[in-house]
């Protein structure tokens, strides 16, 4: 019997499998999930901007100690890749004088790093910011605990420290207890559980 060369277009295929967002792309999702809700704008920036709006405007005038930790790469005498994203804020506060803001703001950022296992010259940083007359230090801690619950869980431990940061009065840093040793230490959480 003839081996027929027909083929039946009607037959099921296989079902290739479709890829997924990248891991830092769901993230930044969540979070936008959990804070557009609250009346956050997701706004972008440029990831090239001037020396005034990356350095100057955010109070890091160029003698400031904080230019060293933000060194970054030049493409001219005054255009360079942006070491945060914070230089989206000063130009929303500009075009938008004496309104209250809730802004997000995310996007690759660029510094001169020594590269090891857990630094790069380009990483992604999301940032949010809240101005108005009756904003308080506990809408700030209030938004990070509701991001962080959702991120980990809400019985994730989590605690607020005090830090300095050269742009803004108070500041916190905020730790998420390690997932993979529970707060024992390890080699992912450098031994800070």
């Amino acid at each position: 019997m003839e081996k027929s060369n027909k083929v039946d277009i009607y037959l099921k295929g296989k079902k290739i499998p479709l890829g997924n967002l990248h891991p830092i792309t769901q993230i930044i999702q969540r979070i936008y999930d959990t804070l557009i809700p609250l009346g956050y704008q997701i706004v972008e920036g440029s990831e090239i901007e001037t020396e005034e709006y990356n350095f100057n405007k955010l109070n890091i005038p160029p003698d400031h100690p904080a230019r060293d930790m933000h060194d970054t790469f030049y493409l001219n005498s005054d255009l360079l890749l942006r070491t945060h994203t914070s230089n989206t804020q000063v130009q929303i506060m500009e075009s938008n004088p004496n309104q209250e803001l809730k802004i997000i703001s995310s996007g690759k950022v660029y510094r001169r790093d020594e590269g090891d296992r857990t630094h790069t010259h380009q990483f992604t940083q999301l940032e949010g910011f809240m101005v108005g007359q009756s904003v308080n230090f506990s809408h700030l801690k209030g938004t990070l605990e509701l991001i962080l619950k959702e991120l980990f869980g809400k019985a994730h431990p989590i605690r607020f420290r005090p830090s300095y940061f050269p742009f803004t009065e108070p500041s916190i840093e905020v730790d998420a207890q390690c997932l993979k040793c529970q707060g024992r230490g390890c080699l992912i959480c450098k031994q800070s559980g």
